[in-house]
């Protein structure tokens, strides 16, 4: 073993709740942070709902839900109906906070947790937040390492090879999102070791 090698030590673990899925024109409603180590165990979490003008809200009532595939899921109606089933929608509009200030928060967080150090961005889907992050926060941007964490990796091998999925809480809020992602992770983290 390498003793000159520095090896990550936390996992930053994020989930992002938009108005849809382009990075130009969607804005990110909810965001939610756990850092954990690499047992699981929670070192600190962030959560916030960030404030958007009404005309942003209404703009969601004409993004549709997708399915993994990419298919739109009639059922569930657009973003604006699950932000509205979920609550997330109320949050937004009495206790959402400018996003200047939510990112000010976040970036504090992950230096004090992470240190110099570059954070492993962790999550399912991750490559998407991270475009949103990309687009639209480039000093959180600026805190990340290239590499990523991305639990939908094994899904997509577990489905395909095993015909097996774990079934997350569907709730679309951000810390519960997380903490499905890290159950899902450890599901199939112990079904490896049988192979």
């Amino acid at each position: 073993m390498d003793r000159t090698k520095t090896w990550p030590q936390q996992l930053l673990w994020l989930d992002l709740e938009m108005t849809g899925l382009d990075p130009v024109n969607d804005r990110v409603l909810e965001v939610g942070v756990i850092i954990t180590d690499f047992k699981f165990r929670e070192l600190a979490t962030f959560e916030a709902v960030i404030k958007q003008p009404q005309r942003v809200l209404n703009r969601m009532k004409l993004s549709p839900w997708y399915d993994w595939t990419g298919r739109i899921r009639k059922k569930a109606g657009t973003v604006y109906d699950t932000a509205s089933r979920n609550g997330l929608l109320n949050k937004v509009k009495t206790d959402g906070r400018p996003q200047s200030q939510v990112t000010a928060d976040l970036t504090k967080l992950i230096k004090k947790h992470i240190g110099k150090e570059r954070a492993i961005l962790a999550g399912n889907s991750i490559h998407m937040d991270r475009q949103f992050i990309r687009h639209q926060w480039p000093r959180i941007e600026d805190l990340l390492h290239y590499r990523m964490l991305d639990v939908s990796s094994l899904k997509v091998w577990m489905q395909g090879a095993h015909h097996l999925e774990f079934k997350k809480p569907d709730e679309h809020r951000a810390l519960e999102d997380i903490r499905g992602s890290i159950l899902e992770l450890k599901y199939y983290l112990k079904l490896l070791k049988k192979y």
